[in-house]
């Protein structure tokens, strides 16, 4: 066994302000993971909005393609893919509540606590609900965007294929 000794610092103890130290740190960690979660949110709704952009050009493309040409279907098709991947961004980059760093001055005033260490500790639960939150947030703007995804990708495979099996039919 390793000795420590007396004359090391080990920093805090149970005796000496070690769960504040502790509520302080999960507050910090906490920020930080706030921050983090809102970098990650911007970059979805990037994402999406990128997706609106395909999915604009797509749309004119498509429409072209349905109204002025033999391939009606598969324009019609495509028309249907590309408005559900516009409407899963749209959707994804919908406003949502989002949980920020820094609790609202009325949640830490109208808090309980009467020790410097039950507010820290407060405030941490606090923050420790709003990641919870985000992450339940960011699960969901993922999924739309991911479906959105796979919408556009797999509908211009569809398209062609109910093209090919119309022109195998009337070939017949």
């Amino acid at each position: 066994m390793i000795q420590i000794p007396k004359t090391t610092k080990c920093g805090k103890t149970p005796q000496s302000g070690l769960r504040l130290w502790k509520a302080a740190q999960a507050i910090r960690l906490a920020e930080l993971r706030l921050a983090a979660q809102a970098s990650v949110l911007m970059g979805a709704q990037t994402r999406a909005t990128s997706m609106i952009g395909w999915v604009v050009a797509a749309l004119a493309a498509s429409a072209a393609l349905a109204f002025n040409t033999p391939y009606h279907i598969a324009g019609a098709i495509l028309l249907v893919g590309e408005s559900i991947t516009g409407i899963l961004a749209v959707v994804a980059i919908y406003p949502c509540k989002w949980s920020e760093t820094g609790a609202r001055p009325e949640v830490f005033m109208d808090s309980p606590a009467q020790t410097e260490l039950a507010c820290q500790e407060s405030l941490a639960l606090y923050y420790q609900n709003a990641i919870q939150r985000n992450i339940e947030r960011l699960n969901i703007i993922s999924i739309l965007i991911s479906a959105g995804w796979i919408m556009f990708l797999a509908t211009p495979i569809l398209a062609c294929l109910f093209q090919m099996v119309i022109f195998m039919q009337k070939a017949s």
